[in-house]
């Protein structure tokens, strides 16, 4: 992912691939350009695709652009942004954000003294061509930036077949398509035949080993407002029931109409990790929810009703539903004010979008476990025809309206309530900074996106009161093998970039209280083609030891032709992904 890593290619700083040494030692294959090279070149050969060490100077202190470019990647990012946070659900963003963030990365990791890529390999020119390779529709637009704006012809990279190594382009082709092809294999089904041999459908549901596709439960919706209360708000002293994650119908205001479906549901179980290993993911867990929904419903009306006339806490409220628009861009704000160097920059990117990337599959398996309805349901089956005061669509402000007609202010996304996704997401973004920064200080005004990481207290309150404890902890695992890279020790690497596995990954039970798993153990295996989860681990949220049933758990790889069949996934260095 970057151009700024260009700059540092051009201008020659030399590096290591493992260890600091005093002189200067080139990556292997890779021939540095330097200034008089590339000016020699620039005026002798007049080839269109040759750009001059003067030429990003001019960028970075304002000549060409007319205001300095504090990183060269900056006018690129809107166009990605954009059509990031607008064409894809939130999982399937964080996943495009790990795969570019770490191929940023490794670009800036080759030319640091000793630092490591993820891999051990390293790219240039990789923001543009990544971004290029994740989301095919921006392709026109950043060809058109690279060209016109910033004068880095993308024919150098796209034209050249094969790719030439001993360029920066050309490392960059080589390196972004390697990481692609191994993300196929990442457990997403990102390309979606994992369920379907034609007419896929990419990020779709799936079954597989112990994994079985997500099915909405019965409802509860049936039952008449009386006897709903009854199960879901604890009257007359009973106990309430579970209330199940039911689909919304949706439209596009043209008359099309279409029921929800939960948005990959698999990733918590099947999705690849990176920076954690299995053993330290499945000991995160959170307990069920206690939800009064009767409660819940009059809160959630009362806090839109209050939204519905307060411009700033809906401007609020629509900044921060993308984490795209509203955190990343904080990081780059702390970044430029604090005058960090490129290669820090991607160094903290990495971490950033990997602890972020973690966070959303943990949280999207405690999701999918819990299974939890949403608040639309809720007051449309609590209080149908009963007339509230609260917000009643967009331009109307605060009316009297039927409570079946009541929706809230942004769009309810098709998966289940508990735990929050904002929650925990923030909390791994917090937590990285406050690590890697060493301060919960960010020195920049909350009217600019900055304000603290994290709150002087160091909790994140959530809306109903408490601490939103599932992703706490998760980010210092992979902050501190992100430290590892950095310092050059090849034992944190993020990822086995030579095990092509799916892992089915389970789940712990959380102190004092026995949660199902939504996978179930296949018995008819044979027990030496399985793996045994230990059966004492420490939980995340509690200092007590907690019982752990024994899970069996299996992987796959991918056979000649590309398929993934199935493998028993031993502990080895080579067999699982968990091993780094």
């Amino acid at each position: 992912m970057t151009l700024i890593a260009l700059l540092v290619f051009l201008l020659g700083v030399c590096s290591t691939r493992a260890t600091p040494v005093a002189s200067c030692t080139k990556p292997k294959g890779v021939e540095f350009i330097t200034e008089d090279d590339a000016a020699k070149a620039s005026t002798e050969s007049g080839a269109s695709g040759t750009i001059t060490t003067m030429q990003v100077r001019n960028l970075l202190d304002g000549t060409t652009l007319g205001n300095p470019l504090p990183f060269l990647f900056l006018p690129l990012v809107d166009t990605l942004i954009a059509e990031l946070v607008s064409a894809f659900e939130t999982p399937i963003q964080f996943r495009v954000a790990l795969y570019q963030g770490n191929a940023v990365y490794n670009v800036a990791a080759m030319f640091h003294p000793f630092a490591l890529d993820i891999w051990g390999l390293a790219i240039t020119y990789a923001f543009a061509y990544s971004a290029m390779v994740l989301i095919p529709s921006i392709t026109e637009p950043l060809t058109f930036i690279m060209d016109n704006v910033l004068n880095l012809p993308m024919s150098n990279l796209l034209d050249e077949s094969p790719p030439d190594i001993g360029t920066p382009w050309g490392l960059a082709r080589a390196t972004v398509d390697d990481m692609t092809e191994y993300s196929k294999s990442d457990g997403w089904n990102a390309d979606g035949s994992l369920a379907n041999d034609f007419n896929k459908m990419p990020f779709g549901d799936f079954d597989y080993m112990e994994y079985s596709r997500y099915k909405a439960k019965d409802s509860l919706g049936s039952l008449n407002a009386t006897a709903l209360k009854e199960k879901v708000c604890g009257q007359d002293g009973g106990e309430r029931t579970t209330w199940n994650w039911e689909p919304l119908l949706e439209t596009d205001y043209r008359g099309y109409f279409s029921k929800q479906e939960h948005v990959t549901p698999f990733a918590g179980f099947t999705g690849r990790l990176y920076g954690l290993t299995v053993e330290e993911y499945e000991s995160f867990a959170i307990a069920p929810p206690e939800y009064n929904y009767c409660q819940e419903a009059d809160f959630v009306l009362s806090e839109t009703r209050e939204a519905a006339t307060d411009d700033q806490k809906k401007a609020e409220v629509e900044a921060y539903d993308s984490k795209f628009t509203s955190l990343l861009p904080m990081q780059i704000n702390w970044s430029i004010a604090t005058g960090v160097s490129s290669f820090e920059f991607w160094y903290m990117d990495m971490a950033l979008v990997t602890a972020m990337y973690d966070a959303t599959m943990l949280v999207w398996r405690e999701k999918v476990v819990h299974d939890a309805v949403r608040p639309t349901t809720v007051v449309h089956a609590l209080k149908g025809d009963e007339e509230v005061t609260t917000y009643a669509g967009p331009y109307e402000g605060s009316k009297t309206i039927r409570a079946s007609d009541w929706q809230p202010f942004i769009r309810t996304m098709p998966h289940a309530e508990y735990p929050s996704g904002s929650s925990c997401i923030c909390t791994a973004y917090a937590e990285t900074l406050q690590a890697l920064t060493g301060s919960d200080d960010t020195g920049i005004p909350a009217s600019m996106g900055g304000a603290r990481w994290i709150l002087q207290d160091g909790t994140r309150p959530d809306p109903r009161g408490g601490r939103e404890e599932l992703c706490t902890g998760l980010a210092s695992l992979v902050v501190d093998r992100a430290k590892m890279l950095r310092n050059g020790e090849a034992t944190g690497a993020l990822a086995d970039r030579g095990d092509e596995s799916i892992v089915v990954k389970s789940r712990q039970s959380v102190v004092g209280r026995d949660i199902p798993d939504v996978v179930d153990d296949n018995e008819d295996n044979n027990e030496d083609d399985n793996e045994d989860v230990p059966d004492d681990v420490p939980n995340d949220e509690d200092d007590n030891n907690v019982e752990v049933p024994k899970k069996k758990r299996k992987g796959s790889k991918k056979s000649k032709n590309g398929t993934p069949t199935p493998t028993p996934s031993k502990k080895s260095k080579k067999g699982t992904a968990s091993k780094f």
